[in-house]
């Protein structure tokens, strides 16, 4: 079943919002090579300085744990929470009506 995940991050300065930026588009060049990693996605808060929801689409939960589990990965996240963030909210959603799809109009 596929899962959204959501990062709402809200960056420390204006040096930590250019490294996410520049990070988050060199993430998004390489995330067709990410073992069920279907679509990632940043989206900028309006009317907020500095915070940003990041949204990633995977195949199952699995493969999310398979990835944030990675020492790659676990290296990243301790970095950015140290050099970049002034605080971060995960959340994860199991897609609901999985055997179709519901689109407006």
């Amino acid at each position: 079943m596929p899962v959204l995940s959501t990062i709402e991050l809200t960056l420390r300065d204006e040096k930590s919002e250019n490294a996410f930026l520049g990070a988050f588009t060199k993430a998004a060049g390489a995330a067709g090579g990410i073992p069920g990693l279907i679509e990632l996605k940043a989206f900028k808060l309006l009317g907020a300085e500095r915070t940003y929801m990041a949204t990633t689409l995977w195949e199952s939960e699995d493969h999310i744990k398979a990835w944030v589990e990675g020492p790659r990965e676990q290296e990243l996240i301790a970095a950015g929470k140290r050099d970049m963030l002034a605080s971060s909210l995960v959340r994860r959603f199991a897609q609901i009506g999985a055997d179709r799809r519901w689109t407006a109009g």
